[in-house]
């Protein structure tokens, strides 16, 4: 089966990130409640935002439609899944949490948070040899993609690349391209 590091396609979420209502960032390996979580979006940015957000960040922001596709793979142990509430403001003038009006909210989406996995899925030959290449290169698909241990990878359908973001599988990518969802864009990676 091949594997696919997902990238945001022409349009993305400068800047967004996901905290909860006290205004702390969630990170990886903490257990996401109920309460609510904003995602600030830049409000200077004037591009749709699509099915896929940002990926710039662990959690990574899809939307509700993206959630429920990916939701139906095997997904990397201890996953989650929550609902985000979108909020614009401006980044520039720092709007603080407390200043937030019933107009800056502009949406629902999701957040998909992923643990660290417990083994390196690239050896550190092949993370050297991917880590030399340019990263503007790597980032438009213009690079040799990363290889990637096989036994480990083929456990999920989704799951944390770590260094190189989330990888899907190809049946995910078939779903999110047979769903139309935008804004996703595959560069593939090699199996080892």
């Amino acid at each position: 089966m091949n594997y696919y590091m997902i990238r945001s396609g022409r349009t993305c979420a400068v800047g967004s990130d996901i905290i909860n209502i006290e205004g702390n960032p969630i990170e990886e390996g903490e257990f996401v409640n109920d309460n609510a979580h904003l995602c600030h979006m830049d409000s200077l940015d004037v591009r749709p935002l699509g099915d896929l957000m940002s990926t710039g960040f662990n959690p990574i922001v899809v939307s509700v439609k993206a959630a429920q596709v990916i939701s139906k793979f095997q997904l990397q142990k201890n996953t989650q899944i929550f609902p985000v509430t979108l909020v614009e403001i401006d980044f520039e003038a720092e709007e603080k949490l407390e200043e937030i009006q019933p107009n800056q909210i502009i949406g629902e989406a999701c957040g998909i948070l992923f643990n660290w996995l417990d083994e390196d899925i690239m050896d550190d030959k092949d993370k050297k040899a991917y880590n030399k290449q340019d990263p503007i290169d790597r980032g438009r698909g213009n690079a040799r993609p990363p290889v990637v241990l096989g036994e480990i990878v083929n456990r999920y359908d989704v799951l944390n690349g770590v260094g190189l973001g989330v990888l899907v599988s190809e049946r995910v990518k078939e779903a999110i391209e047979d769903a139309e969802l935008t804004n996703f864009r595959f560069l593939p990676v090699q199996l080892k």
